[in-house]
């Protein structure tokens, strides 16, 4: 007789409120991607921003997506090499992010560029920074995030009855 196949843990009906802060946090960040990149198109012409805002809102959507894929018990399925894949990536991504946000306040500096109306207006690189920094924080909770929930599902794995 074949013994029972390991399963993932039931979905708990009921959330928890650290998870529904950590939704809520990732839907507050893809809102703000979305509403500040075409304000800052319209109303300055800044190119640059509107592209990373919504760059940011689709990190914000993806550890959106971890979120809900670990409490909906999704996440067990997935491939190892893709959370490494994710990890690594979203690492990567998290310096460079960290790196240009140095470098936009940097050049901001240098350039005596200001936050009036005025100055707003065209690639101001005080409000890339801003969008920068976004965009390093979300790749970096994607990282720290899937890391965390990819060990919770390797140690239940580990100390699941054998196949």
């Amino acid at each position: 007789m074949e013994s029972p196949i390991s399963l993932p843990p039931p979905v708990s009906s009921k959330m928890s409120w650290s998870m529904k802060i950590r939704l809520i946090w990732a839907v507050i960040g893809i809102s703000a991607g979305l509403m500040a990149g075409p304000i800052f198109e319209v109303r300055y012409h800044n190119h640059a921003v509107l592209i990373i805002a919504l760059a940011s809102s689709i990190a914000a959507s993806f550890l959106f997506y971890i979120h809900l894929s670990y409490h909906k018990r999704n996440i067990w399925n997935w491939n190892s090499k893709s959370i490494q894949l994710i990890i690594y990536l979203n690492t990567v991504l998290c310096v460079l992010f960290l790196l240009s946000c140095i470098t936009c306040l940097v050049i901001a500096s240098i350039n005596k560029e200001t936050l009036t109306t005025d100055g707003l207006k065209g690639n101001n690189r005080w409000m890339m920074a801003v969008w920068f920094w976004m965009n390093f924080k979300w790749t970096m909770m994607i990282a720290i995030y899937t890391r965390k929930y990819s060990q919770k599902v390797i140690g239940s794995l580990l100390y699941s009855p054998p196949i």
